[in-house]
Formats: C-alpha cells, structure tokens, sequence
C-alpha cells in the first residue's frame, strides 16, 4: 500500500478546512499550531539558581519538543500565587500546570525524585521534585544537575499528560531509573515513546476543544467566548493535527 506523503497529507488538511470553514481559515491553521502548546507555572521553592532553572527548562522543552508538544514556562515565586501577584501564576488550575521545585519530601523515603499528584479518574495538575536527591545523584554519577532536573521535570508532567498507569518499561516514563537511563539522558536519548507521544498531544487537543486546557497564548479565549462553531473547527483541526503527525512519523 502506498503511504501518503506528509505534504500530500498537509495539502488535504487545507483542502478540508477551506471548504468546511472557509471563513475561519485563519483561525484554523492558528488553532492548529496551538493544539500541543501545555503552559506550566514553575515555583522554586528549592533555591536553585535562575541560570540551573533555566538550563533544566531548556532540557524538558527539548524532550517535549521530540514529542511534537511546545512547553510554555511560566516562573514564578511563592508570592506570586497571592493576590496581586504575576497573573499567570495566580491562575488556577487547570489553566496551568504547576511544577514545584522543593528540597525535600516530608514523608517520602530518600530516592525519590519526584511525584505527581492524580486523582482516582487519572487527570492531575501539579507535581512535586526533590532536589536534595538530585544533588545526591549529581555526587554519586556526575550528570549535569540541569540534565537530571529537566528529565525528572518532563518524567513528571508525563505522568499529568499520560494518567494513571504510566510508567513503561524504557524510555523517560520507567519507574526506576538505571546508569543506562543516565546515560541515555545525558547524550539527550532518554525520551517519550511514540504511542506516550500521540496521548499525550491527544489528550492536549481534546482539553483545548472543549475549552478546559487553553494554551498560555489563549488564555484570553474562554470557552463561553469560542462559540460551538469555533470549538468544533478545534477539534477537526486536532483529528487532523494528529493524523498528519501519525503519516509524519511513519515516513522515512
């Protein structure tokens, strides 16, 4: 059987929404682009430097990049989620996710890295890393603290894309990690599989398209505002999104 090129692929999706919505073409290549966008407050209450925190948040976007999912950081301080504090930090969830940086767990055992926080149904919106135990895996394997950060960063907010269950056994969502997973990090190989990939970009566009996960560069549009017309243009747009990337990834 004869695959579709991805530019055939891209020449359908024009074909499709200019003449299913003609009069919002615009909006729908713009919805498109944003349909993997996920924005996360990040708060250090660890006291890592700006510059590590920066370096860690370069990591984690690369490994989301490989999955086809832009990550929109926003930085903010424990005051920032009072009022009056930076806008997008005081938003609540599940405008954002929320990553806190702490130095340690109060009633976890030593190794763990992180967790993530999810309820019976799977969805979650904050998770916690220890960076005490980072340190200590910086001493004992020499790894770039930046490189461990922003894999334990992407390893947790996988599991707020992914849900429950998610852990596999390679890649960045194994539960245990070994010098091989180190080392795969530290050559920039540790990363999500492709099925861990299509959930997690599915699970964004579907959030999006009802209106209960706007991107960071959407906020302003809320779902009462979308209108059903507009709302269901995103959801074609993400079925579309999704299955060039399916045609994308098959073609070599």
């Amino acid at each position: 059987m004869t695959r579709l090129s991805l530019q055939c692929a891209r020449r359908l999706l024009s074909f499709g929404l200019l003449i299913l919505f003609s009069n919002t073409a615009v909006l729908a290549k713009n919805l498109a682009q944003e349909s993997s966008d996920v924005p996360i407050s990040v708060f250090n209450d660890s006291g890592i430097s700006a510059e590590l925190l920066k370096q860690a948040e370069g990591v984690s976007s690369r490994v989301f990049g490989e999955a086809g999912i832009q990550v929109d950081w926003v930085n903010c301080s424990p005051g920032d989620e009072a009022p009056g504090g930076k806008v997008a930090c005081g938003q609540a969830i599940p405008q954002h996710l929320h990553l806190h940086i702490v130095r340690r767990s109060l009633n976890l055992r030593d190794s763990i890295l992180g967790i993530s926080y999810l309820a019976s149904d799977g969805t979650g919106f904050q998770a916690d890393i220890f960076y005490d135990e980072i340190e200590k895996l910086r001493h004992e394997t020499l790894v770039d603290p930046a490189i461990l950060l922003g894999h334990v960063a992407a390893h947790e907010i996988g599991h707020l894309l992914l849900g429950t269950n998610s852990h596999s056994s390679g890649g960045i969502m194994r539960a245990h990690w070994t010098m091989e997973e180190l080392a795969r990090a530290n050559n920039g190989l540790l990363l999500f599989t492709k099925s861990q990939s299509h959930r997690m970009t599915e699970k964004l566009c579907v959030a999006m398209a009802s209106g209960e996960w706007p991107s960071a560069s959407s906020t302003e549009l809320s779902a009462e505002g979308r209108g059903p017309q507009a709302a269901a243009l995103l959801d074609s747009c993400c079925r579309l999104f999704l299955l060039i990337s399916d045609i994308s990834s098959g073609d070599q």
